[in-house]
């Protein structure tokens, strides 16, 4: 439907390195034929696979989704380990409580939940985000060594040198 060279059009070839086949397809409704603009094969992606990699350009007209802001605040609870910490936290605690003793009941509520929050946030602080590593570096170098195979291979103009390559 898209022309290409024959080596975008491969996906697949035998082991021998001698036939190829095109096996490997995107199968799409005609309600959204036309939002489909180019398909292709992508050699250099790292699969992990004896298929080569099919992608896609397509426009799709999506609803915006409402997603509401998180109101939950997390707090560095971690420094009420501390003993100087959590007895500040007290005493910061009980002097803005001493001052709500003459509000109403609804008044009181409101008024708590601020001095609480306004407390917490000046001792504790909030919680950052922590990313731990997930990746180590020996696997690292370990893709970086069969990119470089696979890229050497895809380089490769003849089938003998393709051959040649994959025995590295």
């Amino acid at each position: 439907m898209f022309p290409h060279k024959e080596r975008h059009k491969t996906t697949w070839f035998f082991p021998n390195n001698i036939t190829d086949n095109q096996i490997d397809h995107i199968c799409v409704s005609r309600k959204f034929r036309r939002s489909l603009f180019d398909v292709r094969v992508r050699r250099g992606a790292d699969t992990g696979s004896d298929h080569h990699l099919l992608i896609a350009k397509a426009r799709m007209k999506l609803r915006r989704c409402y997603t509401p802001p998180n109101p939950r605040v997390k707090y560095n609870v971690r420094f009420l380990k501390d003993s100087e910490i959590r007895e500040t936290l007290k005493i910061m605690l009980l002097n803005s409580y001493q001052a709500l003793h003459d509000l109403d009941r609804e008044e009181e509520w409101i008024e708590v939940k601020e001095a609480l929050v306004n407390t917490y946030e000046e001792v504790l602080g909030r919680r950052k985000l922590e990313h731990k590593e997930w990746i180590s570096p020996r696997t690292l170098d370990t893709i970086k060594k069969r990119k470089a195979v696979k890229e050497k291979c895809n380089r490769s103009r003849t089938r003998q040198q393709k051959v040649e390559s994959q025995k590295l």
